[in-house]
């Protein structure tokens, strides 16, 4: 359900709303986002899955490896007055990029 809650961004869902989803996701099952990712054609939803999990440093993060799911290539711009996320290649509300990318500190 979170992949689809991820597509819907941003016009029908919120990236607030997505971000307090994933604050839940805690005990999920690395295995199974292997599988669902692995299988998503969505190159924004795989990117973002990843955008989001960086930010929330779940233990079953460590299990997933970028490298081992299909990014796609070149940039994509999400939001207009996004920052680009240099790793995911992808303009994103400048919330979600790490601290150290951040220099606003929001």
């Amino acid at each position: 359900a979170i992949l689809e809650l991820i597509d819907e961004l941003p016009k029908q869902e919120s990236f607030q709303i997505v971000d307090t989803a994933f604050e839940g996701l805690a005990s999920a099952s690395p295995r199974r986002f292997k599988n669902l990712l692995g299988a998503c054609r969505s190159v924004k939803v795989k990117r973002l899955f990843f955008v989001f999990a960086d930010k929330h440093a779940h233990a079953w993060r460590r299990h997933l490896f970028p490298d081992d799911i299909d990014l796609g290539s070149g940039p994509r711009a999400l939001v207009e007055e996004g920052r680009f996320h240099p790793r995911y290649k992808i303009s994103v509300p400048a919330d979600l990029l790490p601290e150290s990318l951040n220099p606003d500190g929001t």
